[in-house]
């Protein structure tokens, strides 16, 4: 929540936290039903170190809304989690959870974990599933006090089995028993660790601008408050602030924070009265117009994509591997006839690498890709070749082909005997543009026959990511030369290249 953002704009890591905060329902963070109705249920572990409380009710959490909001943003679902997080919800849902909160201390923020408490009607059933969501080795203490199950560091968890803590900040529990929603996270940061957090921001230089701005509105804010009510899909943030004028300074940076061409209404702007700035959305519709609107999102939205493009790399990289620990020799670029007629791409060759064994069956492999029959089998591409702007069926991971190439040399297959430049300096995979993604199935791939070709990955963004031959997955930046590139795509060429 409080961690810097690369955006220049002074409020622009204070708006990314309005799309962490959409997604709270997704990270079990925290639930109850109204906390208004029952602002003590938890005030038993809080202490002058507490400086967050957030809930979630596992009975209304709306995850298909939550699924259309993060396809609205092109964020993929499985960046964040949010699958995941789903089916654990699920699970605490069947096994009686009735809300679940998080306490975050200061500690938290120095890397420690936060508290986690579960309330259930029936304690047991959510001990049984512990095993599954706390490993051994994380180090964490489990413990029940009534009807809630505990999570976290021994020493909390140790201190609650104790005496009574000191008292939480009056601001923290006054607004936490004022606050009401299904979900939501109220902040109150207590004045030592809001000097030690203002302090830390100051003395950091990468973004000064950023850093002062960020101690300034840590200094400044009183307290903290969003909220999302399932019924009407309201979302509200409120931040109060010790003086009016820090209030309408920050209320007009987050309305500047909003790209001038967007059409978003005056009603899903911030609002400013005495000293507290008020945002209140209702509808995911409404949300997701907001949220596009902001360039600070846009970015974390291509981040995301961007994290998401690796990943995919990633695990067709394994698959490449584990197809040459099954066979001893790589992949070919195409599987060919007797003749020698290309019939079909290395990606369908891996589909049982990738878990994909039932769809690989459903091919006729003496058949070419556009076959009566295979061609059927385009549009059942794997998720994992999909790449952000894609066309259904296409796909913009293919591989550099030069006449020293891993896939681009004639002849038989190569093995890792054959790669003397060493597979941590041989590149074989690429996210190309959109505009240069081919169908799936058919063999066919990205030529690197000169400069320009290599300039043309870069047409419209300033990394692309590349696979290496041991696996791993590196971001290449506009500025590394071609010449360079062009020796990482040989795979016998005895040149030394500095990879970034």
């Amino acid at each position: 929540m409080l961690s810097q953002s690369n955006s220049t704009h002074p409020f622009g890591w204070l708006a990314a936290s309005l799309l962490c905060l959409t997604t709270l329902c997704a990270s079990s963070l925290v639930c109850s039903r109204t906390l208004g109705q029952e602002p003590q249920s938890v005030e038993w572990a809080l202490d002058d170190q507490t400086m967050a409380v957030g809930w979630i009710n596992p009975s209304t959490a709306d995850f298909d809304s939550l699924r259309q909001l993060a396809n609205d943003l092109g964020v993929p679902w499985e960046v964040n989690g949010l699958g995941e997080a789903k089916t654990l919800m699920d699970s605490l849902r069947t096994a009686s959870a009735t809300r679940i909160y998080v306490v975050v201390d200061f500690s938290a923020i120095m890397g420690q974990m936060p508290l986690v408490l579960i309330s259930a009607k029936d304690p047991s059933a959510i001990m049984k599933l512990i095993p599954g969501m706390v490993p051994p080795q994380s180090g964490l203490e489990v413990g029940a006090q009534g009807s809630m199950v505990m999570i976290g560091p021994k020493p909390r968890i140790e201190r609650l089995k104790g005496s009574k803590p000191s008292l939480p900040s009056a601001k923290l529990s006054e607004t936490l028993a004022g606050a009401s929603g299904d979900h939501g996270l109220v902040v109150a940061i207590p004045s030592v660790p809001r000097e030690m957090l203002s302090n830390m921001l100051q003395s950091q230089t990468k973004e000064p601008t950023a850093n002062q701005m960020a101690s300034r509105f840590i200094s400044g804010m009183e307290y903290g408050q969003f909220t999302i009510s399932e019924k009407e899909k309201r979302f509200e943030l409120k931040v109060g602030f010790s003086d009016p004028e820090t209030a309408v300074f920050f209320g007009k940076l987050a309305a500047d924070s909003i790209a001038p061409e967007s059409n978003v209404p005056d009603k899903s702007r911030p609002t400013v009265a005495d000293n507290t700035a008020t945002w209140t959305i209702v509808g995911i519709d409404a949300m997701s117009q907001l949220l596009t609107a902001m360039p600070l999102i846009r970015q974390a939205r291509e981040n995301a994509q961007a994290m998401q493009g690796m990943n995919n790399l990633k695990q067709i990289a394994l698959a490449l591997l584990n197809f040459e620990s099954a066979y001893q020799t790589f992949v070919p670029q195409a599987l060919t006839s007797k003749d020698g007629k290309k019939l079909l791409s290395w990606r369908v060759m891996i589909l049982p690498f990738l878990e994909q064994n039932e769809l690989y069956q459903q091919f006729h492999f003496d058949e070419p890709w556009d076959s009566e029959h295979n061609i059927q089998l385009v549009e059942k591409m794997p998720k994992i070749y999909e790449t952000a702007g894609g066309i259904q069926g296409k796909t913009a991971i293919l591989t550099p082909l030069t006449p020293s190439s891993v896939f681009g040399r004639q002849g038989k297959p190569i093995q890792f005997r054959d790669i003397t430049d060493g597979s941590s300096n041989t590149v074989w995979l690429l996210e190309v543009e959109p505009t240069d993604a081919v169908i799936w199935t058919k063999p066919d791939d990205y030529s690197m026959a000169d400069e320009q070709s290599y300039k043309k990955l870069f047409l419209h963004r300033e990394n692309v990511p590349v696979g290496l031959v041991d696996g791993s997955i590196r971001m290449f930046p506009k500025s590394f030369p071609y010449a360079e590139f062009q020796k990482l795509l040989s795979i016998n060429g005895g040149e030394v290249v500095q990879i970034p």
